[in-house]
């Protein structure tokens, strides 16, 4: 990196390091210090962004980061760095989904419900999908479902978005965008109209 700027006659000011949007402090803890330990060797760096994002734990068994954790030893591997090094780092964060995680919804219409049999699954068709909410489809994400219907029996189902692509799922199993959850909707069991 440095050879790079020399040649070109850039000033590295800035260093990026893309931490991610999880909850383990240790993960926290090893980017930071692996950011700070290259900036001892840039002399021109003036900020550290430590990028990514903080957790929000959206479904109930997920957790959300602890920013009091990572806040305090942030603060303390800064100030470290400024009596070590003899100067001080301004610190940029990019606190993501954390702003607004939780600040809408969607609401949806089911707009069809297929049964494929005792072995198979009950999809609830829905008239929104993949096009509004893309994390079920790009990375097995969870988002919580709150049904409003009256009438009907309760069901385990996988709601399904329109676009009849097969990652059209917004009910995949956790982590894997690819495969239906194996008892359909992971949250309580609830009626489909």
């Amino acid at each position: 990196m440095q050879a790079i700027a020399a040649r070109y006659g850039l000033s590295i000011r800035t260093l990026h390091s893309h931490i991610g949007s999880g909850t383990d402090p240790e993960v926290w803890k090893r980017v930071t210090r692996m950011t700070l330990d290259l900036a001892a060797h840039l002399p021109d760096v003036i900020a550290v962004n430590l990028g990514g994002g903080f957790k929000v734990g959206l479904m109930p068994e997920e957790p959300s980061v602890d920013l009091d954790e990572v806040a305090a030893h942030l603060r303390g591997a800064l100030e470290d760095f400024r009596e070590r090094e003899g100067r001080a780092l301004h610190l940029e964060i990019e606190p993501g989904t954390y702003l607004v995680a939780q600040a809408g919804a969607v609401v949806a219409t089911c707009i069809d419900v297929v049964d494929t049999g005792r072995d198979g699954y009950i999809f609830a068709k829905l008239d929104t999908g993949m096009t509004e909410v893309t994390r079920p489809s790009l990375y097995g994400a969870q988002h919580p479902i709150d049904v409003l219907a009256a009438g009907r029996e309760p069901a385990k189902v996988v709601f399904v978005g329109p676009c009849c692509e097969s990652g059209d799922i917004l009910t995949p199993a956790p982590g894997d965008p690819e495969t239906l959850a194996h008892d359909g909707y992971r949250g309580p069991r609830w009626a489909i109209s």
